[in-house]
């Protein structure tokens, strides 16, 4: 399925009727700020990119479109814990799901619960990957894009590198040379 088909199958299994009532505050612990199900959604399709905290947001929507859900706490900090252990410092949404979405000064920056694979294990992961595909392009001969493709696309594919990254990399190349695998590895290094 499609990130967008995922989205509005998500939006569409909103059911505020059944199982944990939402929570609205209390002396302890104040909400924040209250958020609806529908501008949560809007703000998953902000931050939807394949990378870091985005591939965060596209496994919880895919979970999201797959049943029922709803939030039961808009955001707040602190509360009652839960399986994960103590109350939560940080401001956060708490979903009928388990799933908990934290907020930092630029907006969603982690996502936790059942099926969500957990930042730092992601970021190695794609270092992983990327070094992976580095190393078959590099011994396939795979150091420039096909003739009449784009070579921005071409480094973020082969190389799994963010538009920004790609960009670097190329521009560098055309001024300065090198070879696209170590180009692509001091950018995934140094310009995040």
């Amino acid at each position: 399925m499609s990130f967008d088909t995922d989205l509005r199958d998500a939006l569409a299994n909103v059911n505020r009727r059944v199982g944990q009532a939402r929570f609205h505050g209390n002396e302890r612990t104040r909400i924040e700020a209250e958020m609806s199900e529908s501008r949560l959604i809007r703000l998953f399709r902000t931050f939807g990119n394949p990378h870091g905290v985005g591939g965060q947001v596209r496994e919880l929507v895919a979970i999201l479109a797959q049943g029922q859900w709803h939030i039961t706490a808009s955001v707040h900090r602190g509360g009652l814990g839960g399986a994960a252990g103590g109350a939560d410092p940080r401001n956060h949404i708490t979903l009928s799901t388990g799933h908990h979405i934290r907020f930092g000064t630029g907006g969603i920056v982690e996502i936790t619960g059942p099926g969500i694979e957990p930042i730092a294990g992601r970021a190695q992961r794609e270092q992983d990957e990327a070094a992976a595909a580095a190393a078959a392009a590099n011994a396939a001969g795979g150091d420039s894009p096909p003739p009449g493709s784009s070579p921005v696309e071409w480094v973020k594919a082969t190389f799994g590198l963010n538009d920004r990254q790609a960009v670097w990399v190329v521009l560098h190349k055309r001024t300065v040379g090198g070879s696209y695998p170590t180009l692509a590895e001091e950018a995934r290094r140094n310009r995040a």
